[in-house]
């Protein structure tokens, strides 16, 4: 009997088990599919760009069909050539030495089952990406030992940096490595690791800082949108989200920003794309849409963060969500997971300013471009009334700080003193 043939999906780092549900309902596979626990990262590491992606790992007796392949949770389809955990963080050599010839075989049978491609010579590439931290290797001795190690098992071939027919593709999260040869649609990249994810339109304005599309299609399932739903996402950008929950669901979309260039490049962007849905750009502030009160039902939205953004006031955003969501209508927020980052002011801010207009339904923590994040979804509760107020009180007795407490305290001590031996 022959064995089973091997695949590494890429899914949005931390959203693997959210993407094999999804792939499984929606494209009636019948394979098994493992999503693998994340190694523990010690303290001064970092998971980086490896940590950007989670695997899923498939075992078929046939090869998978390309709507499989094509599905649009995905960041990269490998056919496998190994997956393995170390007890240490591995040495390149070790790394190469992992990549076993009756292994490479059939990785390289499936690849040009899918590529349609014959036993000529190839030209192709070795692409890495790790950890950050103190590692045992870099990206480049990864780069070089693979390299090698293709090169004694296919002498015929020859490397290829710009445009190789084949690439084969190595992320190390810390002790875990998944080795694997890109397949298509999926092409790779010369300015990047990871290759350009296929949709059936260009994206436009995809050089300004976005959110990835494979992340943005998980984070639609994880909202769980359904036909007929009206979505806001209030810092749609280039409209990626939108684009993404349109083509999933029947649903009505507003994607609204306050850069009219990034407003422009989604109406491009809609134009050119085949929905289920319907999208439309707003050029509006996220802290005063205009929209009717309780008119949404559902809001996805991946907070800015970094240098590149304005820090968001998310105090406000919240205040306008309420005002726009529906009693018992959702808010999927993805935002920054380091103390004081965005999901922990949107806890405290729905928590401390509007107390009992949110409740916290779920934390997924994820990944973002290299960044621990976490997915929040609120439900919200209430009347469209209850809203924080426009502005809070200047001086609350308990948010003063004991150093200006003791300093109010002794003027008015002093006061009172002096007043006795005036009489």
């Amino acid at each position: 009997m022959e064995p089973p043939l091997r695949y590494a999906l890429l899914t949005p780092g931390g959203l693997a088990e959210v993407c094999a549900q999804a792939l499984l309902a929606e494209c009636s596979l019948r394979a098994e599919i493992e999503a693998p626990r994340a190694p523990e990262l010690p303290r001064g590491f970092a998971a980086g760009r490896a940590g950007s992606t989670s695997p899923l790992l498939l075992s078929s007796a046939s090869p998978l069909p390309a709507e499989a392949l094509r599905f649009s949770c995905l960041s990269a389809a490998l056919a496998l050539v190994e997956h393995k955990s170390f007890t240490l963080p591995p040495r390149a050599e070790q790394i190469a030495a992992a990549i076993d010839g009756e292994r490479w075989r059939r990785a390289l049978v499936l690849w040009e089952r899918h590529a349609g491609e014959g036993g000529a010579p190839q030209t192709f590439r070795v692409a890495s990406v790790r950890s950050g931290g103190r590692g045992a290797c870099s990206s480049r001795e990864i780069d070089a030992a693979v390299g090698a190690a293709v090169g004694a098992l296919q002498p015929e071939w020859r490397v290829e940096l710009r445009a190789p027919r084949l690439l084969v593709l190595c992320v190390l999260l810390h002790t875990t490595l998944t080795v694997g040869l890109l397949l298509p649609p999926f092409s790779p990249r010369a300015a990047d690791v990871f290759p350009s994810e296929p949709r059936p339109h260009a994206l436009r304005g995809a050089q300004r800082p976005h959110t990835r599309p494979a992340r943005a299609a998980a984070l639609v399932r994880l909202a769980a949108l359904s036909d007929g739903e009206k979505l806001l996402d209030p810092v749609g950008g280039i409209g990626v989200i939108a684009l993404e929950a349109a083509r999933f669901a029947a649903v009505d979309v507003i994607s609204l920003d306050l850069d009219a260039a990034a407003c422009d490049l989604a109406e491009e962007n809609v134009a050119g794309a085949a929905l289920r849905g319907r999208v439309r750009v707003m050029c509006a502030s996220a802290y005063a849409t205009g929209l009717p009160p309780g008119s949404i039902d559902v809001v996805i939205a991946d907070l800015p963060f970094g240098l590149r953004h304005a820090r968001l006031d998310v105090a406000l955003l919240l205040r306008e969500l309420a005002r726009v969501l529906r009693p018992g209508g959702r808010a999927l927020l993805l935002g920054s997971a380091a103390a004081g980052g965005t999901a922990a002011a949107c806890v405290k801010a729905a928590e401390r300013r509007q107390p009992g207009v949110w409740a916290l339904r779920g934390s997924t923590p994820c990944s973002a471009g290299g960044v621990a994040c976490l997915a929040l979804m609120f439900e919200r509760q209430g009347e469209a009334t209850q809203l924080l107020p426009k502005r809070p009180p200047l001086v609350v007795l308990p948010s003063i700080k004991p150093v200006l407490l003791a300093s109010v305290l002794f003027v008015v001590l002093a006061r009172v003193l002096w007043a006795r031996g005036s009489k």
